[in-house]
């Protein structure tokens, strides 16, 4: 916590990383102090989004290492986003610390979006898929399920059909598992939702 960059300057980020890259079963979670933007410490979206990567690279593991295309990575940012939102029940991530210290310009995510695939995919500006932003569609697709069916619900949907994606998955991948996790758990009561 409150780490700084090599130059000695306030660290505008925060992420979970593995110990080891060849080891998944512990990592560690960084949270920058803030040279531009707020201190990322101290705000609790930016602790349940990073456990959040930490949980899903515990369960799926290879998503880190995928190579084929970056949906396993805009999957991370989206499931981590959902960690995040699921728990403090609001759909933005970020509103302390994704912030310029001036209190100016917001930098952080809004779930409760209409972003949708493939149409979001590309960054604006940036002219490719960049994981944070891709991760929008699922996010946004999670924010409107959960409003339909309950967070409890959408979120333990979620859980269960984590070990149903493969490791180059996409996110029609993440939408039949799931489905298959509703039809194994809830005789398929949101297959309409969903």
């Amino acid at each position: 916590v409150n780490v700084t960059s090599s130059n000695g300057k306030g660290f505008d980020n925060a992420m979970y990383s593995r110990r080891d890259p060849h080891q998944f079963k512990t990592g560690v979670i960084i949270m920058g102090a803030g040279n531009k933007l707020n201190n990322f410490g101290h705000d609790a979206d930016v602790y349940y989004h990073e456990y959040g990567h930490a949980v899903l690279d515990h369960v799926k593991p290879k998503f880190f290492e995928s190579i084929e295309t970056n949906y396993p990575w805009a999957f991370h940012e989206g499931f981590s986003d959902v960690s995040d939102v699921a728990i403090n029940g609001n759909p933005i991530v970020g509103e302390f610390a994704l912030r310029y210290k001036n209190g100016s310009k917001f930098l952080g995510r809004n779930l409760d979006n209409h972003n949708s695939f493939p149409k979001n995919v590309i960054l604006p500006g940036y002219g490719k898929s960049e994981s944070h932003h891709t991760g929008l569609i699922f996010g946004g697709s999670w924010w409107d399920l959960q409003k339909q069916i309950g967070s409890a619900i959408a979120q333990r949907t979620l859980y269960q059909s984590l070990r149903l994606l493969p490791n180059e998955m996409n996110f029609f991948d993440v939408r039949d598992a799931m489905l298959t996790a509703d039809r194994n758990n809830n005789h398929g009561a949101n297959q309409a939702a969903i």
